[in-house]
């Protein structure tokens, strides 16, 4: 771009087109998703401003974050937000982007705390690896009586989880604890006192990670790498939920491709599980595995 002054239909223009070169999918929706967060507007705001001149300052940042997106930085990450279940969260490259596939594991643990008889009371949750807080805060803004415990591992994350805790206005409901899988619970005395454990924990084989997406590889890999397998974290959450969770309290988990069975009967090897339920996804592929405990 030679020119010193660009209008927003013109700065559009060369950044659909810069994208569309290099392949990116949806170029003309990343281009104005991009210029919208720059000028704090709309979409559609940006149309009945089409004319309206950009500042060098906006116009080099513009340009900059387009060339970010053409090198395959995620959209959320230059962005820096994502949404999920229709709420807006604030993401940066120490989180995994929430995927529209995990809401399938939200309205399943809502329909099942719907269920439960205990519903009058206030509930006990606990979300296993809860990145920027999206599945806590989600239930926490769909459940008024519930307590939900978010633990994730990487003091990272957890900076970008209370500011979304903030952000939503949830304090009074998630409490997020810094530690691996069950370890911070440890001081609570929660043993079979827990109602519902919620997890999408990392499920992909370590031997798969190099043929993601490159996008998806820019993501954080302790948020991925499942190892060996892929079953890695399964084969530690399954047991300890059986520990924790109270009788009729449930445990459910997000799943990748063809693990339906393996997680199935790490289930089953407890004793005090019932029968796991597999929900598929809306293409068919089994997404959710969910148990209740005896």
């Amino acid at each position: 771009m030679e020119k010193q002054v660009w209008s927003i239909k013109e700065s559009l223009k060369w950044g659909i087109q810069w994208l569309k070169e290099r392949r990116i999918e949806n170029p003309q929706a990343n281009a104005e998703l991009i210029m919208g967060k720059i000028l704090n507007r709309d979409r559609l705001n940006l149309y009945l401003t089409f004319n309206d001149f950009l500042s060098p300052l906006q116009i080099n940042k513009f340009q900059k974050s387009i060339k970010k997106r053409a090198r395959g930085i995620p959209l959320s990450y230059i962005i820096k937000e994502s949404y999920f279940m229709g709420l807006k969260f604030q993401v940066d490259f120490d989180v995994y982007i929430p995927r529209p596939e995990t809401e399938l594991l939200v309205e399943k643990a809502l329909d099942i705390i719907d269920s439960l008889k205990s519903r009058e009371d206030t509930l006990t949750l606990v979300d296993l690896g809860t990145g920027c807080g999206n599945i806590a805060i989600s239930l926490a803004k769909n459940l008024k009586k519930i307590k939900i415990y978010g633990i994730d591992i990487s003091s990272r994350a957890l900076t970008i989880a209370k500011k979304n805790v903030r952000l939503h206005q949830v304090e009074k409901q998630v409490e997020l604890l810094l530690g691996d899988i069950f370890s911070p619970l440890k001081k609570f005395n929660l043993k079979g006192e827990i109602d519902g454990i919620i997890s999408n924990p990392p499920y992909v084989s370590s031997h798969q990670i190099s043929f993601l997406p490159r996008e998806v590889k820019k993501e954080p890999m302790i948020a991925l790498d499942g190892g060996e397998n892929g079953l890695e974290f399964f084969k530690r959450i399954i047991p300890e939920s059986s520990r924790y969770l109270k009788r009729g309290g449930f445990l459910i988990m997000e799943i990748g491709y063809n693990q339906e069975d393996e997680v199935g009967r790490l289930i089953l090897s407890q004793k005090n599980m019932g029968f796991p339920r597999i929900i598929p996804d809306y293409q068919g592929n089994p997404r959710v595995a969910i148990a209740i405990k005896k």
